[in-house]
């Protein structure tokens, strides 16, 4: 396979990056099943195109803070 062939998949840290969401954030997301997600060896990987798609379908706002609000944050919601 040759390099053109070879598609970049993003780290918990990576895609949490992209996102704007704290990698707890993800891991519950994968926890919940509401990622797709390759598994390699112990740690996750996951394409940006299948994410993307993914998201796009299946994630609204209120899930994504539903998520994150199971974290623990302080910040007040916004008004």
């Amino acid at each position: 396979m040759n390099n053109a062939n070879k598609k970049k998949l993003l780290t918990v840290n990576e895609l949490a990056q992209m996102l704007n969401l704290a990698p707890i954030t993800i891991y519950k997301l994968i926890e919940r099943r509401e990622l797709p997600v390759l598994k390699v060896g112990r740690v996750y990987r996951f394409d940006p195109d299948e994410v993307f798609s993914f998201a796009r379908v299946n994630l609204d706002k209120d899930s994504l803070r539903e998520v994150e609000g199971e974290e623990g944050d302080d910040e007040d919601p916004p008004a």
